[in-house]
């Protein structure tokens, strides 16, 4: 309500109608109403309709409702920068919440009070307001971990003990929070990406006390929560510990002899990042990125964003296929995006890379899908040219995958796998255009379907036959997906916008499979092989995992191969065809399947866009 013009309609509909309500019908439904324009961002409507409801309220003497519309009044006002009247109404709030002795509604409005004063005077501390709200806020879990971390970033300037007690506190607290959110993979998640900053905010004052190995473990437990929660879900399988230590991380990482894992974390401002070996051995490293925001070296987001730009040359024109906002419209993009990448994820690890043959990268949650192998250095060196690259939402995931994987593997699955190309396109809406259209055929997806089909032995299916109830009965059983069709998206940069994928309509469905339909599920695929339309993009989630790759790994999947960029088509095909060769018949691993390929993709054309794009997820196999 209150988001467009329709919205607003509604909403002078609806007050024309509420005339002939009671006077406390009248006030509880124009609350609503102001609330649902505040949302739509509508302030100033919204403080006319609550101004509207405050007066009914006052009227008959309803003084909790009165608290909850004079907050809202106060918020619409803040948001205006109307500081004056926004603290007038706090105060008139504090004052019914006292007289009340309304424990509740006082936590919120010394919490409110907090923000509207360190809007007006933010170079100076205003702990004692937020100690008054701790004290109330007993009874509001969520809000109690949201003051908790408010005065973990108070102290943070002053008293690193103290700021490191109230993160930790604050971590705590949500953790209770999510325990009863667990088997609800969606809120999970969303409410870890509304809190991940308490886990990056400890990890700055850890490593400021220069404790960089503790730093390493918050900057570990942040990653993969709610993936970790789903992948398992309806399971007692699972045998992972969670990590606790930097011991618990050394004996995952001690395992897997060939390779050596490298996490980093984008703090807006610097750079920190680990590199830990088979040896037990822990680099750390951390970069300052304040004076990297000149147009030639454009901090790591920006960087991040050009560098896929410059991968988008065989760009999907569909309206429904995702567009990135051009970070820097007026920078040409060039491969010096990908070097500068490297210069700060990589090269600070250079000396100690010489005998690693597998990069297991753990990227940072709030980075956009990074083609870690076309990272290239100042002699022209692809990363991919060194050593194998994969990547994972954690180091305790990349173990859950592993074990997942060997499940898998001693089932003896005697189930098909399930290659699915070119199905008969539904249709999609246009927000440009405001119409729907049919989505174009697929002629190189029905034969790459059947070439790889006809490798593993089974039939593939295609056109009509592709539906989403199919896709359903057979994925959970399948030990091999694949599937070779568009992905849909409407903005992939929106939190509420969901990656899509394209499968045959029927009298009952639209074939329109969601991230949601995946998710349900319980899968036990070896591997997904999601050779969709920029099927790895979007930013990550708090999980560090992009697009709809995270929904298949939610669901149980071992590993994932997706794609970043739109790949030329007959590159696409013979690079997915080599793949599964080489890892089937070849008896090499994922990420050393997938390196050969991309060699020989090289050596067949020079141009990375062609070739360099790939995202695999995998554990140890």
């Amino acid at each position: 309500i209150g988001c467009n013009d329709l919205g607003f309609h509604y909403c002078a509909r609806l007050e024309e109608i509420l005339d002939s309500f009671p006077e406390e019908e009248r006030a509880h439904s124009l609350l609503r109403i102001g609330q649902g324009l505040h949302i739509g961002r509508a302030y100033s409507d919204s403080i006319e309709v609550l101004s509207k409801a405050l007066k009914l309220a006052q009227n008959s003497q309803m003084d909790e409702l009165q608290v909850d519309i004079l907050l809202f009044l106060s918020k619409s006002n803040s948001l205006l920068q109307n500081d004056k009247n926004a603290w007038s109404y706090c105060t008139e709030a504090l004052r019914i919440a006292r007289q009340q002795k309304n424990e509740s509604a006082l936590a919120q409005i010394y919490a409110d009070m907090f923000g509207i004063l360190k809007a007006i005077d933010s170079g100076n501390s205003h702990i004692p307001i937020l100690r008054k709200a701790l004290r109330f806020a007993k009874e509001r879990p969520l809000l109690e971990v949201q003051i908790t971390d408010l005065l973990g970033d108070e102290y943070s300037s002053i008293n690193l003990s103290l700021a490191e007690d109230f993160y930790r506190k604050s971590i705590e607290l949500s953790e209770l929070v999510r325990g009863q959110l667990r088997g609800a993979d969606p809120a999970n998640l969303g409410f870890l990406n509304r809190f991940a900053h308490t886990y990056s905010s400890l990890e700055k004052v850890l490593v400021k006390q220069k404790r960089v190995d503790e730093a390493l473990v918050i900057a570990e437990k942040r990653r993969g929560l709610a993936l970790k929660d789903a992948f398992y879900k309806d399971s007692s399988n699972g045998n992972s510990r969670p990590v606790e230590t930097v011991t618990d991380l050394l004996d995952i990482v001690e395992n897997c002899k060939d390779a050596a894992f490298l996490l980093y974390s984008n703090h807006g401002d610097e750079l920190f990042s680990w590199l830990i070996k088979s040896d037990r051995s822990i680099v750390f490293s951390t970069v300052d990125l304040t004076n990297h925001g000149t147009p030639y070296t454009p901090p790591l987001l920006d960087l991040a964003d050009l560098a896929y730009q410059y991968l988008t040359e065989f760009a999907c024109e569909l309206p429904v296929c995702p567009v990135r906002s051009q970070t820097s419209p007026t920078v040409p993009c060039t491969m010096n995006y990908l070097h500068e990448l490297y210069e700060y994820i990589v090269k600070p690890f250079e000396p100690h890379l010489a005998k690693v043959a597998w990069l297991v990268i753990v990227p940072d949650t709030n980075l956009p899908a990074i083609p870690y192998g076309l990272l290239v250095s100042k002699e022209h060196e692809f990363l991919i040219d060194r050593l194998a690259i994969s990547t994972a939402p954690s180091i305790l995931f990349f173990q859950m995958m592993t074990e997942r994987h060997v499940e898998s593997a001693s089932e003896n699955n005697q189930a098909p796998a399930l290659i699915i190309g070119n199905p008969t396109m539904p249709k999609a809406w246009d927000d440009e255009s405001q119409d729907w259209f049919r989505l174009e055929s697929l002629d190189y997806s029905e034969k790459e379907a059947r070439n790889i089909a006809q490798l593993l032995e089974v039939a593939p299916i295609i056109g009509p036959q592709a539906t989403k109830e199919c896709f359903l009965a057979a994925s959970a059983s399948a030990p091999i997906i694949h599937l070779a069709t568009h992905s849909i998206w409407f903005d992939p940069n929106h939190p509420f916008s969901k990656g899509n994928i394209a499968l045959a309509p029927t009298d009952l469905d639209d074939g329109i499979l969601c991230t949601s339909d995946i998710g349900r599920q319980k899968m036990r695929a070896r591997l997904v092989v999601l050779n969709l339309c920029r099927s790895a993009d979007g930013h990550a989630s708090a999980d560090g995992v992009n697009g709809i790759a995270r929904a298949f790994l939610a669901s149980g999947a071992c590993s994932v191969l997706s794609t970043i960029p739109d790949l030329d088509d007959d590159f696409s095909e013979d690079m997915i065809f080599m793949f599964y060769s080489y890892w089937l018949f070849q008896d090499k691993k994922l990420p050393e399947a997938l390196r050969e390929v991309m060699i020989e993709g090289r050596n067949k054309d020079s141009d990375p866009r062609k070739w360099g794009g790939y995202l695999l997820t995998c554990g140890n196999f």
